[in-house]
């Protein structure tokens, strides 16, 4: 599989599966991120099962998670669901907006992390970026 990076490709063998993690800063504000990620659906999960498994596991992972919103979305033809929430880390309160996307058996994570509290114009900048996502052609069968 050919893997795309701002600095060149790397060429990974087809046997390897992509569960990369991405992180995008924001220069001019400490501890404000993207944190995209992606795996396969196991088969055996069918795809809200899937989306259920990995809400809850914030409520199980996260220290003083506290849901604030619940969305259905849809974007470039996937289904999801946007979680927003609060949660305590030793940097102190983290406030994160996450979008679940499921096209085929392809998850996809997109984390949006401001510690203390987001603003109306940072969380419609971040579902902007979310809103203007496309799949790859063949994100349902490479992975």
């Amino acid at each position: 599989m050919k893997y795309p990076l701002n600095e060149g490709t790397l060429t990974i063998p087809d046997h390897w599966r992509d569960d990369s993690i991405n992180v995008f800063t924001i220069s001019e504000s400490e501890g404000t991120n993207l944190v995209v990620s992606r795996q396969k659906i196991p088969v055996e999960l069918s795809h809200s099962d899937y989306l259920n498994q990995q809400i809850e596991s914030f409520d199980d992972g996260l220290k003083g998670y506290k849901k604030i919103a619940k969305h259905n979305i849809q974007v470039d033809d996937a289904t999801g669901i946007s979680l927003e929430y609060k949660f305590t880390s030793p940097e102190g309160v983290m406030h994160q907006l996450t979008s679940m996307l499921i096209k085929g058996q392809q998850f996809l994570s997109m984390t949006f992390t401001h510690p203390g509290t987001m603003t109306d114009h940072q969380k419609k900048g971040f579902m902007d970026i979310v809103n203007q996502f496309k799949f790859d052609q063949q994100a349902d069968t490479d992975v």
